[in-house]
């Protein structure tokens, strides 16, 4: 964790020797105690629950498939949803391979839509004539 995170949260914890804080993940059960702690304090839900992680994935192909948004811009509108359903936070590699993913598929879907879409021979040809470039254009 960086200098200024340990220092601030050192202060906020009251803890005199911030640099203790890195001793914090040290043990290995840790992380999971607390993630125990949140979910039973708190009522929050590990992601790995299948309604969980089926909601965000339903939410993040709905917003790719009608948005053209950033995939910064998903992950963070991802990372609110989840805070707002009170699901605890995968790591960040995981959220952004649901972000690919999700995207990935409604790309997918586009170009199925595009064509299977009923196109007539004159449009074809239109078509056809916009990838064609005069010669030094």
């Amino acid at each position: 964790m960086p200098d200024v995170v340990a220092q601030r949260v050192g202060e906020e914890l009251g803890v005199a020797d911030p640099d203790r804080l890195a001793d914090y993940a040290q043990r290995e059960p840790t992380h999971r105690e607390h993630a125990g702690e949140i979910q039973r304090e708190y009522g929050y839900r590990a992601f790995s629950d299948l309604a969980a992680r089926a909601d965000l994935r339903g939410w993040l192909e709905a917003r790719a498939w009608a948005t053209a948004e950033r995939p910064s811009v998903l992950f963070d509108l991802a990372t609110a949803r989840l805070i707002d359903a009170k699901v605890l936070l995968p790591g960040a590699s995981v959220l952004v391979r649901a972000v690919a993913s999700a995207r990935d598929r409604a790309a997918a879907r586009l170009y199925r839509t595009v064509a299977e879409a009923a196109i007539t021979d004159e449009r074809r040809h239109r078509l056809d004539e916009l990838l064609e470039v005069a010669a030094g254009e």
